[in-house]
Parts: C-alpha cells; structure tokens; sequence
C-alpha cells in the first residue's frame, strides 16, 4: 500500500506452521475438529439434563436442519459418462507394457487445465496402461507449460508452435516410452479450426503409425514399437486384386492426408467435401500388393 508491504498477522501463524494453510480458508477443516470438541464438552452436561423425549427431538431436529444447510438431499448435476470403448478392453488383454496417448493431450492440475480431454485418464481403468492424460494435483505450477511448448505433445493438444519439429518429437516417443497406441478422439477435438483432419493427415503420414480400429469417433493407430497392430495401410479387398476405398465411411480415416473436410451428409450418403485448408488439391495415402494400376 503506497509502496509498503503491510505484513498482516496471519503471517505469523502461516510462518509458524511452515506454510501447510496457505490460506485461512484451509483452517476451515481443524477449526470444525476444535468446534465440535468444545460443542460436545459443553452441551453433553446440559443434554443430560433434558427429558429422554427432548432429547431425541432436539437431536432429529438439528440433524434436518445440518442436512438442509448442506443440500444433502438435492440431486447432482453429473457431466454425461465418457463414451465406452470395446478397444481399451483388448488393450487391456494385452501383457505388453506400453503408453496410450489419447488425442488430443489434456492434462490439469490444482493450478491450471490444458484442454479438456483429461477425463480420458478413467479407461486406464478398463486398459490398465501407462497414460499420458490426466488429473494430478499438486504438481508445480509451470508443469501445464509443457503440455503447450512441447513439439509432440504439444500438437496434439492443439498447439502448433513448433510444428515442424513434430515427426521427430513423436518418433522419440515411439520408441522411448514406448507408445502402444494414439487414440485420436475426434468428437473432443476443434470442429471449428478442422483439428480432426489436421491430426489424422499428419498422423497417416508417419510411417511409425499404423492403423487399427474405428470405433464410433474414435480413430485407433498402432505403433512401429507395437509390431503385431502395425499393419501396411492396405484398403479393404473388395474382389481378387480390387481395393476400395470408400470416402465417407469411418475407416476412410486412416487414408486421409490433406485437402478433406470432416465427413457429412451430402446427398443421402456420407462424403467428403474436398479444398479444405483452400487447397485445389487433396491427398491420400494408401499401400496395397502389385499390380499398382489404379483407378
């Protein structure tokens, strides 16, 4: 206050403690302990000198009013439950040790939140893995930093900072964690900015992806460190020597490079419009066995 630190009085009790209650409000919890200790001591001698009936009567009474201040018996607004996937039960099947990313990367903490897909840390109770998502208090208070700086991690939060450095970061990861799968969730990714396609383009562009699964909005990738899921990304063989592609369909996810928007209802089935990005173009990937004529 006019350039004078004022140091209050409750510093002394926060010094004295060694900063445990960081705020008075956390002294909440022992002040209750103490309360209910001094109320026991002095109201038991004068309780028992009312009627049995009293009481009980007086007691029921307090217990409403305790539950009505507290809104015990009013319902909780609950968040809609994350969407079950028939996926994370054979991950967790699998002896492997390995990570699984689930995009896009979210974490939070005590002190902040990058984006909001850190509720995806509750399938490790159905697959049983090492996560990169998730909620853990008390971390420090830059760690969220990393999250958005990171050249891999970062981009497939949504952060685009170091974006040419992103093969590399990820490849690192690959192998060093090592990853077991990438899950690119896309109905928790930016409609809007078309963060789905930006993912899977450059996702199929990596050769240490492969494809999987696709399962309601979630599109699977296996990993070169994973060598049983990681399959040439050969499209389906509909006759002897034929492979289609079928753009619309959820598994056109894996043959996507740039150049498509999301998929939509365009004239009765589901398709592709094409130029996203203002690109005249648009690119796909594919492998399949000779002869290489196409059509």
């Amino acid at each position: 206050m006019g350039g004078q630190s004022i140091r209050l009085p409750y510093a002394l009790l926060h010094d004295a403690l060694g900063g445990m209650y960081r705020v008075p409000e956390r002294f909440v919890t022992p002040f209750v302990f103490c309360a209910l200790a001094y109320l026991a001591a002095r109201w038991t001698p004068v309780w028992a000198e009312w009627s049995p009936r009293l009481r009980w009567r007086s007691t029921a009474l307090l217990c409403l009013l305790l539950l009505a201040d507290l809104r015990v018996l009013q319902p909780v607004t609950a968040g809609e439950p994350y969407q079950q996937y028939a996926f994370y039960d054979w991950m967790g099947q699998e002896e492997a040790d390995y990570v699984v990313v689930d995009v896009p990367v979210a974490m939070s903490s005590g002190w902040a939140a990058v984006g909001s897909n850190y509720y995806t840390q509750y399938n490790a109770l159905h697959h049983g893995k090492r996560i990169t998502n998730g909620h853990l208090s008390r971390v420090p208070d830059y760690y969220h930093d990393y999250f958005r700086n990171e050249a891999g991690l970062g981009w497939l939060g949504g952060f685009q900072l170091f974006r040419e450095e992103t093969r590399t970061a990820l490849e690192a990861y690959v192998w060093d964690l090592p990853i077991g799968y990438l899950i690119v969730h896309q109905d928790r990714t930016d409609a809007a900015s078309g963060q789905a396609q930006d993912l899977l383009g450059r996702l199929n562009q990596l050769p240490f992806f492969c494809p999987v699964t696709v399962e309601g909005a979630a599109v699977v990738y296996g990993t070169a460190a994973h060598p049983q899921r990681c399959q040439p990304r050969t499209p389906p063989q509909v006759a002897p020597g034929v492979y289609e592609i079928d753009f619309g369909a959820p598994e056109d996810a894996f043959y996507l490079d740039t150049g498509f928007y999301a998929r939509e209802v365009i004239g009765g089935p589901l398709a592709r419009w094409l130029g996203a990005g203002g690109q005249a173009q648009c690119v796909f990937r594919w492998s399949y066995p000779p002869p290489r004529a196409i059509r």
